[in-house]
């Protein structure tokens, strides 16, 4: 059954966000905003080095390999090998440039280049587990994707405790544990694509590549950059203590969007099966999308009620303010979910650069609007800035989309879900509601959300593959 299978994607989630949860108290207890906040800056750099260098595997896999069978010769190989040669490249770039970066990001004189370039090695190693991950979902290899998604999280933890509280390298233990983390997950990539090497380049697909790269690198240098954006105009309009707080609210963000990746490993390979057959109603992946529109509302709605009590206690009090966002970083996640059988669709018929044109779209956009309403406005102003952007995306896929196929509307529960957490939030900021009145409404709707959703996500999860 598909329960059985979403448990062995959803276990690295659960083991990770208590890893992480555990991690937030002994960190935080000698860390504090301005570390996270220099740790931010840096993560946005590598973060685009990584999305440059992987910027075409997504469309050139999906495009060309099938659930459950080998992929085509010479594929994963090629694949990979363009992947790791334009890692490596922008390694070189960004340490050329570094001196200007940190002068751009105020950063200069805070963070050693030598720290900046232990992170950029976890551009060509993540490479590895990008391409591998995917794969390990075609193959059904549940298993071996769980096993490296915990290890990670249990390395990447144990490094940067000890790194903290026996070498006290501070922001230097953050560095340490992220790229031991991709460290391991580049192996479990590799062990991921073994059985697929056949070492033989193909041109055709580094034509492909080549062909894409243009489109694809322009969308993904716009989607990480944007991150990038957000962090310099908000470290720069207040300090990094404030970027601090605001990274910080992001990682529930992180956290929760596991949750939703894991439903995606189990539902992509069958969407992409329902995207080349004839009836196009997705009425299997439906059900399954709104059991991850509801867990993601009632987290929302929770941290409305609760997330600065939560937030506090985590982190010893010094990032409790953060709390306000993490509402609205749940209706953005509600909204990156919505239009998958557009997605899908795309995928399958091989028109990957309208994906991308999309995301460039509203990145775009969003990239704009944090000019425009994050310097007067600060955090506030860039969240609605990404959550406009993220809308902007969604829009202009629904309309490529629907202009070949009509596959109605799918996406109901993650409107409703929005819209209640954004009332929620209204009200918890604008009436002072005591603790207990707002832990029995919490739990009055979460018995009604279970009510609601529980014989979907039973229907669903009963149902065999």
């Amino acid at each position: 059954m598909r329960a059985g299978k979403l448990l062995t994607y959803f276990l690295p989630f659960v083991v990770n966000s208590l890893l992480r949860l555990a991690a937030i108290p002994v960190t935080t207890y000698i860390l504090g905003p301005p570390e996270y906040g220099l740790f931010a800056l840096m993560m946005g750099v590598v973060n685009i080095c990584t999305v440059l260098a992987t910027s075409v595997t997504g469309y050139i896999i999906n495009h060309r390999a099938h659930p459950g069978e080998v992929a085509p010769r010479g594929l994963i190989v090629t694949v990979a090998l363009v992947e790791v040669i334009a890692g490596l490249i922008l390694i070189c770039l960004c340490m050329a440039g570094w001196p200007w970066f940190a002068r751009w990001m105020g950063v200069a004189g805070d963070v050693s280049s030598l720290s900046f370039l232990w992170l950029l090695l976890s551009v060509p190693l993540g490479a590895f587990w990008t391409s591998g991950s995917m794969v390990m979902v075609f193959d059904q290899r549940a298993g071996l994707y769980s096993t490296t998604l915990i290890a990670q999280g249990a390395i990447q933890l144990l490094t940067t405790v000890v790194a903290l509280y026996v070498f006290d390298w501070r922001v230097g233990s953050l560095v340490a544990g992220q790229v031991m983390g991709v460290l391991v997950c580049a192996i479990g990539g590799y062990l991921g694509l073994k059985r697929h090497f056949s070492f033989t380049l193909d041109r055709g697909i580094v034509q492909e590549s080549l062909a894409l790269m243009p489109w694809s690198m322009a969308s993904g240098f716009a989607n990480s950059s944007t991150d990038l954006l957000e962090r310099v105009v908000l470290g720069r309009v207040t300090n990094t203590f404030q970027l601090g707080l605001y990274v910080h609210s992001q990682s529930y963000r992180t956290m929760l969007a596991q949750a939703g990746k894991a439903f995606y490993q189990v539902l992509q390979p069958a969407m992409l099966i329902e995207a080349r057959s004839t009836s196009l109603d997705f009425s299997g992946s439906r059900k399954g999308w709104n059991v991850v529109f509801a867990m993601i509302s009632l987290m929302g709605v929770g941290f409305a009620l609760l997330g600065e009590e939560v937030i506090s206690w985590l982190t010893h009090g010094k990032f409790k303010e953060s709390a306000i966002f993490v509402p609205f970083w749940c209706i953005f996640l509600l909204f990156q979910y919505t239009g998958r059988p557009q997605v899908a669709m795309l995928y399958a018929h091989g028109q990957g650069k309208k994906i991308s044109s999309a995301l460039l779209i509203g990145r775009l956009v969003s990239a704009f609007l944090m000019v425009v309403l994050g310097v007067p406005f600060h955090a506030f102003g860039l969240v609605a800035a990404v959550i406009a952007g993220e809308l902007v995306n969604r829009v202009a896929l629904h309309y490529w989309s629907h202009r070949q196929w009509a596959l109605g509307f799918h996406d109901g529960y993650a409107l409703a879900g929005a819209a209640a957490i954004a009332l929620v939030a209204a009200v918890t900021n604008l009436i002072a509601i005591p603790l207990a009145v707002r832990m029995a409404v919490f739990g009055a709707l979460t018995v009604m959300i279970l009510i609601i959703s529980g014989p979907t996500a039973y229907r669903f999860l009963s149902r065999r593959d």
